[in-house]
């Protein structure tokens, strides 16, 4: 998800589960990431089990 914030912030924010965001996935994971930090997005990956096992902690970064 991306989100355009009033005061222009640009955050990304990606929840890597094991069924999409496995190992054979990871390196294009990184480039697109790494393609929206070169933009000028603040990117936050939150892993889905980590979610799902606490989801406060989780999203603290935020």
């Amino acid at each position: 998800m991306v989100m355009l914030l009033p005061d222009g912030t640009k955050i990304a924010i990606e929840c890597d589960g094991d069924k999409w965001h496995g190992a054979e996935q990871y390196q294009n994971d990184l480039m697109r990431q790494k393609v929206l930090e070169r933009c000028g997005w603040q990117f936050f990956r939150i892993r889905g089990y980590e979610y799902y096992t606490n989801r406060i902690k989780a999203l603290k970064p935020l």
